[in-house]
């Protein structure tokens, strides 16, 4: 996670990354609205503040959340809220959280909204940040009033994420078959950190050439930096870029081409998106004459870490007498569940929360005690919820 040592900035923000702060977009993600209409989540992206999300209504004591899922990391530099009207008081103590996880396992709180009622009017507010780097944002209320949490509008300004240089002298080098393996022509000098040597590899007409690198795992790719031999700039042309996690590139993926005309200079190339791979190459299926020449190549990106989406493995029994009993199987979190209970046989509509609790360890048995007529003659059923 590289969201560390968040400032809050009272005045205008000039970000370190030369890439001009926008409106970011992506996924719209949170609890679950209370209708899709006049509630729905996506009237709280709308730029409309007469128009508002309202969750469905929640257990006493359960969070509820709206956010974006902005597909790749982004620098963010603001965030911008409006509550609905006449319910100022569903955004009180509500925090604007920034993750990397798509639980939010990893969330850091960037700001805390106002304590009191009247310090949240109904206007959009801006907050501009600074050193927040993430993946997903969302406005999170731990303790929505009655159950509801309510937002007219949210928004994230931000750019796109350039990625660190990897250190290429921890990878293993991958190239065609070199002019000569060692001196001037040798794999290792397109990874030396100086553009006066290059590697060469064999000539070989019609035949493909390559270089580049194998990291040893699985790493968030965005883009490279590269330099061709001075004098040999033509040898780079055309070449593509690619990502792959098997060591033959059978599963490559074209994450870019250099451009026809390629000059003596380190030039940056970003793929435009982030790619989860092991090895990285630059490819050139026909070079001129049949020789292949780079004098550096570098990588930009990071550790890859997977993460494994939570579902709950569940199984219940209810025994029909005096207790209703069920076991969480699974994931070692915990969950909140709901007993649910059908009102009426011939309207399958008619389902409602009978019982709720919280955070009930997986693979622990829980007995719902109650009247013989409680359960007798009743159908019921079970609802587990992780924040997933």
């Amino acid at each position: 996670m590289n969201c560390l040592n968040i400032i809050l900035m009272p005045t205008l923000l000039v970000m370190a990354s030369t890439a001009l702060a926008a409106k970011l977009s992506g996924t719209i993600i949170g609890t679950p609205e209370f209708d899709s209409g006049s509630n729905k989540a996506a009237n709280a992206f709308d730029g409309n503040l007469e128009t508002s999300y309202t969750c469905a209504q929640r257990p006493s004591g359960q969070e509820a959340w709206i956010g974006l899922d902005f597909g790749v990391k982004k620098d963010i530099s603001k965030v911008a809220y409006c509550p609905r009207k006449d319910r100022e008081s569903r955004l009180v103590n509500v925090v604007v959280q920034v993750a990397n996880k798509p639980d939010f396992s990893d969330a850091v709180t960037a700001y805390t909204l106002p304590s009191k009622t009247s310090d949240i009017p109904f206007a959009l507010t801006e907050v501009p940040f600074a050193n927040v780097v993430s993946g997903r944002a969302r406005l999170l209320n731990t303790q929505p009033p009655e159950g509801y949490f309510t937002v007219a509008e949210l928004s994230f300004d931000g750019a796109d994420h350039v990625y660190p240089q990897m250190d290429v002298s921890k990878a293993t080098i991958l190239s065609s078959r070199p002019f000569d393996s060692s001196g001037s022509n040798a794999p290792s000098n397109g990874a030396d950190g100086d553009t006066g040597t290059s590697f060469n590899s064999e000539q070989q007409i019609g035949g493909q050439h390559w270089f580049g690198y194998d990291f040893g795992s699985l790493k968030v790719f965005s883009g490279v930096t590269y330099c061709p031999r001075q004098g040999r700039e033509n040898r780079l042309a055309n070449t593509v870029v690619q990502v792959a996690s098997k060591a033959d590139f059978s599963d490559a993926v074209d994450a870019g081409t250099l451009p026809s005309t390629v000059s003596f200079a380190l030039t940056t190339k970003l793929f435009g998106k982030t790619l989860v791979g092991r090895y990285v190459r630059l490819l050139n299926a026909n070079p001129p004459e049949g020789w292949f020449s780079i004098a550096e190549l570098g990588v930009l990106g990071e550790d890859y870490l997977p993460v494994t989406p939570k579902r709950p493995n569940v199984t219940v029994s209810c025994v029909f007498n005096q207790r209703a009993n069920f076991r969480l199987i699974g994931d070692p979190d915990t969950f909140s569940y709901v007993i649910q209970r059908k009102l009426s046989d011939e309207d399958d509509s008619s389902w409602s929360d009978w019982k709720f609790f919280s955070n009930v360890g997986a693979d622990e048995k829980v007995n719902i005690v109650g009247d013989a007529d409680v359960f007798e003659d009743t159908d019921f059923r079970f609802r587990a919820e992780n924040g997933d």
